[in-house]
């Protein structure tokens, strides 16, 4: 799969999600706790696609390196830059305890991995 689908699949299946859920009958507003869940999930699940670096028991190594053109360095800026802004954007006073130490334990490395990216760009 291009490196350039896999961003704009996560958010028209993201955005799809959103659309039926809203037009469901009786549909509940997502708490924060979910939203924050949901999140993370997404966002490692896709760093696991771009940079499958290790095996476990349910990954076996690829076979091939991830792609690091410009392209897909700028891509990967911007992805990480999308995940703060809503990371930043669910009110942490309505997060359960629990959930408020993962959002902190995401911010630190998620802004690394910006950071990163803007700049060393084409690395």
């Amino acid at each position: 799969m291009p490196i350039l689908s896999r961003p704009v699949a996560f958010a028209a299946t993201v955005a799809c999600a959103l659309f039926v859920s809203a037009c469901g009958p009786h549909t509940a507003a997502p708490t924060a706790d979910s939203r924050l869940r949901e999140l993370y999930t997404h966002e490692w699940q896709w760093r696991q696609a771009q940079f499958a670096e290790s095996a476990d028991e349910r990954h076996s190594i690829v076979d091939h390196l991830p792609n690091v053109d410009a392209a897909a360095q700028q891509i990967r800026l911007h992805y990480w830059q999308d995940v703060l802004a809503t990371l930043q954007s669910i009110p942490r006073p309505e997060l359960s305890p629990a959930e408020q130490r993962k959002r902190r334990d995401a911010l630190t490395p998620l802004r690394q991995l910006r950071q990163h990216k803007e700049l060393r760009p084409s690395v």
